[in-house]
């Protein structure tokens, strides 16, 4: 049976593949509920900007929230997955360098989030023995 086996991504690379996203999911609580959105994002590997509107339940994201980049190729079986830790902030209205949204309306206000903490893993073939459930 192959498994395949997971790798630890250095958080070198984490800040590198974070740079080249342009789509992630934003996860937050609010009142003990998790809400987890995609957003078109732009990052520096230290800040992940967007853009949403007032009112928005992304505008309502505060405090301490992870984002999530992934890219996953099911014919291999491979792929790679970052989350980022971070502090939300506004970023202002108009200089944010967040890129245009894919969801049509105004997005005219901008987030930030400050990231605190990065990690990443990576999955490849392999066989059973090579499993590593920790990574």
């Amino acid at each position: 049976m192959d498994n395949g086996h997971f790798s630890t991504i250095d958080p070198d690379e984490c800040r590198t593949l974070l740079r080249q996203a342009g789509v992630g999911r934003l996860a937050w609580a609010v009142e003990g509920r998790v809400h987890l959105l995609p957003v078109t994002c732009t990052s520096d590997g230290e800040t992940i900007w967007y853009r949403t509107s007032p009112g928005s339940p992304l505008a309502g994201a505060v405090g301490e929230v992870v984002f999530e980049i992934d890219d996953l190729d099911d014919e291999t079986r491979t792929g790679w997955s970052v989350v980022a830790r971070g502090v939300m902030a506004d970023s202002g209205r108009t200089s944010t360098p967040a890129p245009e949204p894919w969801a049509p309306g105004e997005r005219e206000l901008g987030r930030a989030i400050r990231i605190t903490e990065v990690s990443g893993r990576s999955v490849a073939p392999g066989t059973e023995r090579d499993v590593d459930v920790y990574a």
